[in-house]
């Protein structure tokens, strides 16, 4: 038991190691060089939602939504209950016009986490007309 609980600490302090260099290159504006250590960190743990859906509002924000819906869809398949995660693919979705997919996470989101705001939600689907 020891050796895997070494492993997992070993993997946590690689992953954390490697978001502090995002989050330095990133201070930088070194945005093309981020997205490189971005990568990298998603091959240390490629099995985590939560990297998949970091990872996937990097790319959103860059404008790349089908890469950030692929990243999504793989955090929701490892972590369905996530609704977080439905409210970010709801806005890759509401950005590339597909309202009909973006209603639907966001549906189920809220369905998950009653507390979304929807006034947000609202103002992101108006930006987007």
């Amino acid at each position: 038991m020891n050796a895997l609980v070494e492993n997992v600490e070993n993997i946590e302090k690689r992953v954390r190691e490697s978001f502090e260099r995002v989050i330095d290159l990133l201070r930088q504006g070194d945005t093309d060089e981020a997205f490189d250590a971005i990568d990298h960190t998603a091959s240390i743990t490629p099995n985590q939602a939560l990297l998949c859906r970091s990872l996937g509002a990097f790319y959103a924000e860059r404008g790349e939504y089908d890469k950030a819906i692929e990243l999504y869809d793989c955090a929701i398949a490892i972590d369905p209950d996530d609704a977080v995660t439905y409210y970010y693919r709801s806005v890759a979705y509401t950005k590339m016009g597909e309202a009909d997919k973006a209603n639907a996470d966001y549906g189920y989101a809220v369905m998950l986490d009653p507390d979304f705001d929807s006034e947000y939600h609202s103002r992101v689907f108006a930006s987007t007309k």
